[in-house]
């Protein structure tokens, strides 16, 4: 898949994919998480933070390494969590054998991006959530999916520096 692949084909073909985050700075991306639950999408989850997130999880697995992953099966890492860890978020995503990142809202940032190409991981978007691309959202995913797609935020193609100028939340 290139660099101008669409986001919603990433989407549609990618299972498993990581989902990275960090639940000690307030960085677990509940509602996200939720939605893949609820649209039965695979995916593991990393949490760098230690915070009890079995509540959330709702009976799904949250892995606190990449050794606990093991083979995990997959390629692609969404991440987020502040920008500020987005390098080390990104260090343990190619440990764990991703060739592919997205750096949700908030996340991404100039040394993270500079990074992933000198690690040979494709950035495929940097900015918007990973949900506004799937085919079925659930829950609050599915207004600001709805909206984001009304507005034309999902047929723009990807962004894929830091710069200030990306387009993050509708």
């Amino acid at each position: 898949m290139n660099n101008r692949a669409s986001l919603h084909d990433v989407m549609a073909e990618t299972e498993p994919f990581l989902l990275v985050g960090d639940s000690d700075s307030e960085r677990f991306p509940g509602m996200s998480f939720a939605c893949y639950q609820k649209v039965g999408r695979a995916f593991c989850y990393l949490d760098l933070g230690s915070r009890d997130l079995s509540v959330e999880a709702k009976g799904q697995r949250i892995f606190h390494s990449v050794e606990e992953l093991g083979d995990w099966g997959g390629d692609l890492a969404l991440i987020w969590v502040h920008a500020i860890t987005a390098i080390k978020a990104l260090e343990l995503a190619h440990k764990a054998g991703c060739k592919r990142v997205w750096f949700s809202f908030g996340t991404g940032n100039s040394a993270a991006v500079a990074l992933a190409a000198e690690l040979g991981i494709q950035v495929v978007e940097v900015g918007r959530c990973p949900v506004l691309f799937l085919k079925e959202r659930a829950g609050p995913c599915r207004v600001h999916g709805w909206f984001a797609n009304a507005t034309g935020l999902t047929g723009l193609p990807p962004q894929l520096d830091a710069g200030l100028s990306r387009r993050e939340l509708v």
